[in-house]
């Protein structure tokens, strides 16, 4: 939602009762401001890392996530950080980083 210029807070309050699953995600509004700047394409926006890790982005997932849970949410929450890896990157550093996303859901979350 935030990658399109929506609001994914509001959208949840507006459309909570036709949620059934969530996909999370973080991202950084300069990477994308970039991007989108140079006319870029999707699969660059993912090698630029305009996903982040949970919480090192600009979507406020805190009030995003307490808002979902306190509405008695009980559906399925898919966590996504959709990276590109250039020949040269090491693989194991999406290993880590999944593990801070899990470390960032147990700690802001609960889960």
């Amino acid at each position: 939602m935030s990658l399109g210029g929506g609001d994914a807070l509001q959208s949840l309050r507006d459309w909570r009762d036709r949620i059934n699953h969530v996909h999370l995600k973080d991202l950084r509004l300069d990477i994308l401001r970039g991007v989108i700047a140079d006319r870029a394409d999707m699969p660059e926006a993912w090698r630029r890392g305009v996903f982040c890790e949970l919480g090192a982005g600009d979507v406020d997932l805190d009030s995003f996530v307490g808002e979902l849970l306190g509405s008695g949410y009980a559906g399925w929450l898919v966590i996504e950080q959709d990276w590109v890896p250039r020949p040269q990157d090491d693989i194991t550093l999406a290993d880590e980083a999944q593990v801070r996303n899990r470390r960032w859901l147990a700690d802001h979350a609960g889960l």
